[in-house]
């Protein structure tokens, strides 16, 4: 991984730790976030309660998730704790290291085409991250769908073309799904057929929206975007426009029922 975060760590900080040695009272460990930093895990740290065998928790070469108790930063050395990491942060952890790498696979498999150091193209890309970004994946998702823009002076137009490209094919913008439930009453005799216009006439404007019924004059109205605010404005717009498709005689109403 080519990661690695500036500083040192703080107190009660969740990190990436490898494991390297395991003795009958301690874990030692190496933090991968931060170069040169290494810990201690004492045995009452590794899980509650009386441990007989501390290798049934950890073993050499894997890697946990660790969080810091105390921080040396001159002796670059942390004391940190496995059992004192709830489930929530482990699973946040493990998928923001996921995420990194997948973010570097991206450059390592661009680099492999233009026979470019990896670790070097990371290290330009990452040194011109906005400090909005705390990670190269996060930045990676908003060029994906062009919010953020990758300008690396130092590298060659034909190798950004390409990162590009391959952030875009590789790294899908995050959706959200906002559904909207409605109710619809018709005074007219041929108001079922006034309704089914108006909602061909919504499926021919708005494409990107689903529309369905689901029994008892109820409709179902589904709508994805990256953007949860425009999603919401669309939704809206939707909304109106129905609205105005329909006579006086036909009324609609959010469905607020949970059936």
């Amino acid at each position: 991984m080519y990661f690695f975060r500036e500083g040192h760590p703080e107190q009660n900080d969740i990190v990436l730790c490898n494991v390297d040695r395991v003795s009958r009272d301690s874990v030692f460990v190496s933090l991968l976030e931060y170069p040169n930093y290494v810990g201690i895990i004492p045995i009452y740290e590794v899980s509650p309660g009386r441990i007989r065998n501390i290798r049934d928790f950890v073993q050499e070469g894997k890697v946990i998730v660790c969080k810091v108790m105390r921080t040396d930063p001159r002796r670059r050395h942390v004391t940190a704790s496995l059992r004192r990491v709830n489930e929530g942060q482990r699973r946040n952890k493990v998928s923001w290291l996921k995420q990194e790498k997948d973010a570097e696979k991206i450059i390592e498999f661009v680099c492999s085409k233009s026979k470019e150091n990896p670790e070097k193209v990371f290290n330009e890309i990452y040194k011109m991250l906005p400090e909005s970004y705390e990670d190269l994946f996060s930045f990676f998702q908003d060029v994906s769908c062009d919010k953020a823009e990758l300008n690396a002076p130092s590298l060659q137009p034909e190798l950004k073309q390409g990162l590009i490209a391959a952030i875009k094919e590789r790294i899908k913008p995050s959706e959200v799904e906002l559904k909207k439930k409605i109710r619809i009453s018709s005074y007219l005799d041929n108001g079922v057929e006034t309704i089914r216009s108006c909602f061909e006439q919504l499926e021919s404007r708005y494409k990107e929206a689903r529309f369905s019924y689901t029994g008892g004059g109820k409709y179902e109205i589904k709508l994805k975007d990256s953007d949860y605010k425009k999603a919401e404005s669309r939704m809206k717009e939707i909304l109106d426009t129905l609205a105005s498709l329909l006579p006086d005689e036909i009324v609609f109403e959010e469905d607020l029922s949970k059936k």
